[in-house]
């Protein structure tokens, strides 16, 4: 499995709580990193931990070029011999916009986030990319 990347509400027991349940969740092979509202996406989460990393499943060449091939079909990365990260959001949310664009980048963004704001925020932006898990009192 690919380390998935748990961006949480920093400064907050809810974000701090939520980071602490998804880093046991994983067996703490995950990449925290914490959030504040109004941090432009880049400042939140570098570019290059958005990059897609080498398929676990498939197996170097053992040439010199470091060029991976499978050895039969692939089921993890489809013969692409790199994989997306999925990246949590908890008890935080981007805006739309940002939303979007860390959805191209990455395999898949699943917000956790109990806000109202939030919620509202999220209606209509489901999509096989983006999901939204939140409930409000």
């Amino acid at each position: 499995m690919i380390k998935p990347i748990i961006v949480f509400h920093a400064h907050c027991p809810d974000g701090a709580m939520a980071a602490a349940v998804a880093y046991n969740h994983f067996k703490g092979d995950v990449d925290l990193v914490p959030a504040s509202y109004q941090t432009p996406l880049d400042e939140v989460i570098p570019p290059e931990m958005l990059a897609p990393v080498p398929c676990p499943d498939c197996a170097p060449t053992g040439d010199a070029s470091g060029i991976l091939t499978c050895f039969g079909t692939c089921s993890t990365c489809d013969n692409e011999h790199v994989v997306k990260r999925v990246v949590y959001v908890l008890d935080f949310s981007f805006s739309p916009r940002d939303t979007d664009a860390l959805a191209a980048r990455v395999g898949e963004v699943v917000v956790l986030d109990h806000h109202k704001s939030a919620m509202e925020k999220y209606t209509g932006m489901m999509t096989a990319d983006v999901k939204f898990v939140g409930k409000t009192d």
